[in-house]
């Protein structure tokens, strides 16, 4: 149903004063208490231009309506609705482009319910006095700032902020609403699937159990894609395949068996990780990340005593012939010979590392020159790091892990979710506010002197 609505409204411009000092200043005041009420009687108008289609003229009321674009919260029903007069409070609304205040017009179901349209034409949750955009942008803010510089912030852009619990509202029913296990089916062939975890500080504030709590883990997988090359820096490009906060890593099974085909998958070789590749994708390659290994064999190091001045070099001399051997045979040869070396210095945390790890640390030789679909562009080679996916670990980190600050866990799940929802345009949070239409909207002006 196309609806036009133009409402001509005339405006009256003043200024008074011995100097135009502070003009700005006053202006912009005025400016923020003057569009709001513009913009709310073009809704107003559009309110009774929908409810004399649907409903008919007030003198002349249709006797079994027309199919509405809205529905009744009660029973579900598009048709058979009925005026009900307005309500006799003025709804305020807090949008992006101010504090509205709207009269608000009433219908009735034949199930007996009453309620407000205009509200649900908004995509307004029930209950709400945010409108979905304000409500998003609270969100993206509140991902990347503290609660209270978040509302701040609102208070800056639209001069009638929310406060900071309505920020954290927001937050908590946004996250609540993100369920980022959820598998896609928009991911087809990937090239490589980087996954990894991130420990957070969550759990109980009080008494022994927080003393003892050591956080919750926030468990993630990445699709890489490719990489844009045109630009003076490559940018990769990354899909959020899914994630989970204080969960098992098998609660990501559904999420990872998403995509159609995968080159490569890449981790830190955690025990976890590995149980979920077992049962969700067996036959995919695994590679062992090349950093990890090389920042692990420094500890492993470490615990057989070796000095600190002489772990650097050993560690190389035990790695750099199984990471830069042609092919993944030569790369096996030279880990059998650095576990010999290891064993014959009596380095036995750091032979037995390599034992673990090292027949997964050059899987993506061995993929290379196989078909499976691990080209992209922007790459020679398959991925072999998940150094992409740490970054973005990085900003989950800076966010929920401020010093002397302790999340309960539905609190930090509801943030993470939507901040890797938004840092990856992920589909539920496209899905999450309604501030996204069809609707065009013109304005012109009239000028007029005297």
């Amino acid at each position: 149903m196309l609806l036009r609505v133009e409402v001509s409204r005339e405006i009256r411009l003043g200024l008074e004063g011995h100097d135009v000092v502070g003009f700005e200043h006053s202006a912009m005041v005025a400016e923020r208490e003057l569009r709001p009420a513009i913009w709310a009687g073009l809704l107003e108008a559009y309110q009774e231009a929908v409810l004399d289609r649907v409903c008919g003229l007030r003198r002349s009321p249709l006797s079994r309506g027309r199919r509405a674009p809205f529905m009744c919260p009660a029973c579900g029903s598009e048709r058979g609705f009925r005026r009900r007069g307005r309500r006799s409070r003025r709804r305020v609304l807090l949008t992006r482009l101010g504090r509205m205040e709207l009269t608000l017009a009433q219908v009735a179901c034949r199930c007996g319910r009453r309620f407000a349209p205009l509200l649900q034409l908004l995509g307004v949750d029930g209950g709400s006095r945010v409108s979905p955009g304000l409500a998003r942008r609270a969100a993206e803010l509140a991902t990347e700032l503290p609660f209270a510089r978040a509302a701040a912030q609102l208070l800056t852009e639209t001069g009638h902020g929310v406060s900071t619990a309505t920020v954290r509202r927001i937050v908590a029913r946004g996250g609540a609403r993100c369920d980022l296990t959820v598998p896609r089916d928009d991911l087809h062939d990937v090239p490589a699937m980087l996954i990894d975890g991130t420990r957070v500080p969550a759990g109980p504030r009080h008494g022994r159990r927080a003393r003892s709590a050591r956080g919750v883990e926030v468990n993630i997988a990445c699709a890489v894609l490719g990489r844009d090359i045109t630009g003076r820096r490559p940018r990769a490009q990354i899909e959020l395949v899914g994630a989970s906060v204080a969960e098992p890593w098998l609660g990501l099974h559904d999420a990872v068996r998403g995509p159609r085909d995968i080159g490569i998958v890449v981790t830190d070789g955690d025990n976890g990780i590995e149980g979920l590749l077992d049962r969700a994708l067996p036959e995919v390659p695994r590679q062992h990340c090349t950093f990890h290994v090389q920042h692990n064999i420094r500890l492993r190091l470490w615990q057989d005593g070796v000095a600190f001045k002489d772990r650097d070099a050993l560690a190389d001399r035990l790695l750099a012939p199984v990471l830069s051997a042609r092919t993944r045979g030569e790369s096996l040869l030279a880990l059998e010979e650095s576990i010999a070396l290891a064993q014959d210095h009596g380095f036995d945390y750091a032979a037995q590392h390599l034992r673990n790890v090292g027949r997964q640390l050059s899987t993506w030789k061995a993929v290379r020159h196989s078909r499976r679909p691990w080209r992209m562009s922007g790459r020679s080679r398959p991925e072999h790091t998940t150094s992409l996916l740490e970054r973005t670990m990085r900003e989950v980190n800076r966010r929920v892990d401020p010093p002397g600050n302790r999340w309960l866990v539905p609190g930090v799940r509801a943030m993470v979710n939507l901040l890797l929802a938004r840092r990856f345009d992920h589909p539920s949070w496209k899905d999450l506010w309604q501030d996204a239409g069809t609707v065009r909207v013109w304005a012109g002006f009239r000028e007029s002197t005297g």
